[in-house]
C-alpha cells in the first residue's frame, strides 16, 4: 500500500458564472443536463453582456411572479369566521410598502397553528446534528 496522499481539486467559484441543472420533464429518467453560464457578477456586468432592455425584462417578469406568491396567500386568507381576512386595498398597499423582492418575511395570513406544530413535529424528528444545523442555518440557536 502507498503513502500517496490524494488531493481533491477544488475548483474556485467564478464570479458570474452559475450552475444549473435542467430536465426535459418531472419524469423519472428523463434526459437532463448540468452546465455553468456566465451571467455576469453583478447588474452592470449583466447589462453589459446582454443589454439594459434584457436585464430589465427578465427582472420585470421575475419580479411580478415573485409578487403573486404572497399576494395568492393573503387573497386567500381568511379569518376564523371565514370571512376575508385582507381587503384588496391592504394587499396593494402591503406590495406598495413592505413587500421587498427577494427579502422573506413572515407569510402573510398563510399559517396556522396547526402548520407549525407539523413543523416542529418534523423539526424534532431530524437526529440531533441536523436538527442543530438547520436551526443555525435559519440563525436560531436551542
Amino acid at each position: 500500500m502507498s503513502d500517496e496522499t490524494v488531493t481533491e481539486v477544488v475548483e474556485e467559484k467564478q464570479p458570474g458564472v452559475e450552475e444549473f441543472n435542467t430536465k426535459a420533464s418531472k419524469e423519472a429518467g428523463a434526459r437532463e443536463i448540468t452546465m455553468k453560464w456566465n451571467i455576469g457578477k453583478d447588474v452592470q456586468e449583466s447589462v453589459d453582456m446582454f443589454g439594459a432592455e434584457v436585464v430589465h425584462g427578465t427582472f420585470r417578469k421575475g419580479i411580478i411572479v415573485a409578487v403573486q406568491a404572497p399576494i395568492r396567500r393573503m387573497l386567500d386568507a381568511k379569518n376564523e369566521d371565514g370571512s376575508l381576512k385582507f381587503t384588496d386595498e391592504q394587499i396593494v398597499n402591503f406590495v406598495h410598502n413592505e413587500y421587498k423582492p427577494g427579502v422573506r418575511s413572515a407569510r402573510v395570513g398563510g399559517g396556522s397553528a396547526k402548520s407549525m406544530e407539523k413543523l416542529i413535529a418534523e423539526i424534532m424528528k431530524l437526529p440531533k446534528e441536523k436538527r442543530l444545523a438547520a436551526l443555525a442555518e435559519a440563525g436560531l440557536e436551542l
